[in-house]
């Protein structure tokens, strides 16, 4: 059986600022994957 590992939040803004500061490529990737900026941004401000 997989022992089972609760992530706190520290833990994954961790994780992110490693992968913004060693691999921004990759930090912006994620970001386009599971943002939507239409979302947020309002229409007015486009």
């Amino acid at each position: 059986m997989i022992p089972y590992k609760q992530l706190s939040l520290a833990d994954i803004f961790q994780d992110c600022q490693d992968k913004f500061e060693n691999d921004k490529p990759a930090f912006l990737s994620l970001l386009e994957t599971y943002i939507d900026i239409d979302e947020i941004i309002p229409i007015s401000f486009r």
